[in-house]
């Protein structure tokens, strides 16, 4: 099958489909011959096409985009749950060296958020919260910066923050 886009004045981009789904996007400005490119069973000129991209489907009038993997989605909020928690582990221990807080001191507040930072490692921010909550302050945790970190969770859950 030979497609002819040499009608075309300028570079145009070319959705190359296979099984009815979009395997590559090429740019084109005039002949080519669709059975040398191995895998694809039709090319759709892409001029004032708004959105497409590798991956979509290909329906023989409109192109749609991959219907989204719930596991990935989940999977990808996770993570992302994880990298918070944990760069916010990394900064209250920055802020503990630079305060000055003695090794020991450092030690007591490690075994005191030790199920804080698990939760976290697992991204169970919502529970990491709470369990947050119940932590009662004292010199090394003190209320300030109990609240503080729980509002750094709460701001990134879209929760309403502590006054």
């Amino acid at each position: 099958m030979q497609h002819n886009f040499s009608n075309f004045d300028t570079v145009v981009r070319v959705a190359l489909v296979g099984d009815g789904v979009v395997k590559n996007i090429i740019r084109s400005n005039g002949k080519f011959v669709l059975e040398n490119l191995t895998g694809f069973t039709d090319a759709i000129d892409l001029t004032g096409v708004v959105a497409c991209d590798i991956g979509w489907s290909y329906t023989g009038g409109a192109f749609l985009p991959p219907t989204p993997n719930i596991v990935e989605i989940v999977a990808d909020k996770i993570r992302a749950a994880k990298v918070f928690a944990e760069n916010m582990m990394v900064e209250l221990g920055t802020e503990n060296v630079l305060s000055g807080k003695s090794v020991a001191d450092i030690a007591a507040i490690s075994e005191r958020l030790k199920d804080i930072q698990l939760l976290g490692q697992s991204g169970s921010l919502y529970t990491m919260e709470a369990k947050m909550g119940e932590l009662v302050p004292d010199a090394l945790l003190t209320e300030a910066l109990i609240k503080k970190y729980r509002n750094k969770v709460r701001d990134y859950l879209v929760l309403p923050l502590l006054p």
